[in-house]
């Protein structure tokens, strides 16, 4: 039974994002995620970070994004949290619609809630948070 927890608190750079991308392919082999589970939580993360990075903390280096990993029996959660002030998921706009087919807004939300088993936004007192879960093959 392997119990992981990385727990991250990276400076909103661009940079920032090339430190996400280490830590998320060490948790593969670390864990021993399967192919198609790695690609599935690869995309969300990647995509719930970058959204962090310039959707809700604007690049400001100054703000942090904390990246809480925990995994247990077989049980990952990944917690991402920014320091922006969320957004109103009813407010996204749906890439899928004829006008927004060719906008950028939309996509990573859209993306992160076609391809997690589990996520919940929230606010909390540290910031904007984004929480997905995923049972893995044993």
């Amino acid at each position: 039974m392997k119990n992981i927890i990385i727990h991250k608190k990276l400076r909103t750079t661009r940079k920032s994002i090339d430190d996400l991308i280490k830590i998320i392919y060490s948790l593969r082999y670390i864990a021993n995620i399967s192919e198609e589970d790695f690609y599935n939580i690869y995309l969300c993360v990647y995509e719930l970070y970058v959204n962090a990075v310039f959707h809700g903390n604007k690049v400001n280096p100054a703000k942090y994004i904390e990246l809480i990993i925990q995994y247990q029996n077989n049980s990952l959660k990944i917690t991402v949290i920014d320091q922006g002030d969320g957004f109103a998921l009813e407010n996204v706009p749906d890439p899928l619609a004829e006008e927004n087919l060719f906008k950028v807004t939309g996509r990573g939300i859209f993306i992160v809630n076609n391809y997690s088993k589990s996520i919940k936004y929230k606010h909390t007192f540290r910031g904007f948070n984004a929480v997905i879960q995923y049972e893995l093959a044993g």
